[in-house]
């Protein structure tokens, strides 16, 4: 990867929905080199998939709620498991693994009507 590559993952980045033209302008570079860039960046697994960041106030998805957790052991089969499960909340935005007093920290945005039912879904776990 070099350094027109980094630019153009920055540009993306930015506006995944930018056109090649666009880009070739910006890279100085022709449509096709473009083209081709993305998609030998897209079949290492460098641009994994294209998301759409949504404004969680215009879906009544306003409360951003961050959810520290602890396990009942920190085992690895405790880690695994938990792992498994917390990828099947839709809710969770992320996930990360912390140090600390609690293990991991999850992120979700709700609306804040509901915001009682969430602890209660967590607990299920």
């Amino acid at each position: 990867m070099d350094a027109i590559d980094q630019k153009l993952i920055k540009y993306l980045q930015e506006d995944c929905k930018v056109t090649t033209k666009a880009l070739a302008i910006r890279l100085k570079l022709s449509n096709t080199a473009v083209y081709e860039r993305v998609r030998k960046l897209e079949r290492y697994g460098v641009i994994k998939k294209y998301v759409a960041l949504i404004d969680g106030s215009k879906i009544d998805r306003s409360f951003l709620v961050f959810c520290q957790i602890k396990l009942l052991q920190h085992k690895h089969d405790y880690v695994v498991n938990f792992e498994k499960e917390i990828i099947k909340f839709n809710e969770v935005i992320e996930c990360h693994n912390v140090s600390g007093e609690y293990y991991f920290e999850a992120s979700t945005r709700i609306d804040i009507s509901i915001s009682s039912s969430i602890n209660l879904s967590f607990k299920s776990l």
